[in-house]
Order: C-alpha cells, then structure tokens, then sequence
C-alpha cells in the first residue's frame, strides 16, 4: 500500500454488528514510518493522511526522529508515547514491555489510562483527513489502540483478533532477518517469544475490557474520555 511500510493496514472495510461498516482512509496503522520513499511518503498524502500519531518512548523518538514530522505543511504530527509519564523512568517502562503480551496489553489498559485517553483524545480533535498512528513496529502499542477503536464501533470480536493476528504474517520476514542477527540460542528464544503476535493476546485484551471495566465504552468513560469525544470517533470510523 505504502512502499517500505511493513506493518500497514487500513481499518475500513469492517462490518460491525449492527450492519454498519468502518470507513476506508479514517484510521491507517503502522509500524515506523523512517524507511518509507518519498513514493510511500506522496501516498499516504494522496491517501488522505493528514494527521499522524506517534506512539512512541521519548527515547525510540530521538534515536529514530519521524519523517513525517517534516512534512509540516501537509501533515499534522502528534507525539503521544503510550508508554509514557505513568511511569515516571525508562528502566520502568522496559520493564513493563518486557511482561508476556497477553499481560502487557492488560497492563497498559490498566496502568497507562492517561496516555491512552490523550492519544484517544488527539484523534477525536483531529483536524479532517485521514490519521495514520503507529509505533515502532506497528505490534503493541498499535495493537492496544486498534482493539479499542474498533471494538467502540462494534467490529465482531473474532474480526478483531484476526485483524490483530496479521501482523504476524506481515513482519513474518522482518523478524526473521533480524532473529538471524544472534547466535546465542537463549537470547534467540527470548527474540522469537517477544515477536510473537498470537490471536489469544487479543482476545484477553477484549476480555479484559469486559471483565474488569465492563466493555470499551465504559472503559473509555473511566480514563476521562467525554461523550462528545467517544461520539467523535465514533463518527470517524463508521458510516
């Protein structure tokens, strides 16, 4: 879709329970946009892109800056790290994306409420046009904010998970060229478990959310998000 994204996808074309469908060119996901051509960068502009989210540590930002940042007077660029101020050091927030995936994106429901709501928040405000958001390799931090927008709209549980799952197939050759980097059989598997991408880290998050806060709304409604707000990106995402 875009030459050089890996990770890519829109989030249109969904049917949601109630009949409706997501909208093509309302929310794109993606791993980091650093290695996009000028080609990749001119079509997400003619896309309709004009909003991008980056989810980020402060830390991934200054060793790798965003691309798109440059882009000032067609793209409007948004820092938002979800793993950010709620825990107040780095050593911290390694610690937390270390947990097994199935924990991690509990945790962050959990412990990273305020971050979430400003990135949920940013997209609601958004100026018109498309939003693109993404984080390092589109897996995670991506994921978690994937799963909340279209379980708000809807979207079967089981197309979520599926949709979650893809992202397997698609770095499925990027995690191999970088696993191959290391010889050592015990930081291997430590490689391999942490590029999983598995449908039941999904599925435990939709679970989670309606367990524990009884389901995306609610959810929403706890971190501070308004009705005017959740109505917003209700309206972004289906027809």
């Amino acid at each position: 879709m875009f030459p050089n994204l890996l990770n890519a996808r829109d989030l249109g074309g969904h049917l949601t329970v109630d009949g409706r469908q997501t909208q093509m060119k309302a929310f794109v996901r993606s791993d980091l946009p650093n290695c996009l051509t000028p080609d990749g960068t001119q079509a997400l502009l003619d896309y309709g892109i004009r909003t991008v989210i980056d989810l980020r540590w402060p830390e991934e930002l200054a060793d790798l800056p965003n691309p798109l940042a440059q882009q000032v007077d067609k793209i409007t660029y948004l820092h938002h790290s979800l793993f950010g101020e709620s825990y107040a050091s780095s050593d911290e927030r390694e610690a937390a994306a270390g947990l097994p995936d199935q924990h991690l994106y509990q945790n962050m429901l959990d412990v990273f409420q305020v971050e979430i709501a400003q990135i949920l928040r940013a997209m609601a405000n958004a100026r018109d046009g498309g939003i693109l958001f993404h984080c390092r390799m589109g897996k995670d931090r991506t994921g978690v904010i994937e799963i909340l927008l279209l379980s708000l709209v809807g979207v079967p549980q089981q197309t979520i998970v599926d949709d979650y799952a893809l992202t397997a197939i698609m770095l499925e050759e990027e995690h191999k060229r970088y696993l191959s980097q290391f010889s050592d059989p015990e930081e291997r598997k430590a490689i391999a478990q942490d590029q999983l991408c598995l449908p039941e880290y999904a599925q435990k998050t939709l679970d989670h959310l309606t367990i524990k806060y009884g389901g995306v709304n609610r959810y929403l409604t706890t971190i501070g998000l308004s009705t005017s707000e959740i109505d917003s990106l209700i309206e972004r995402l289906v027809d």
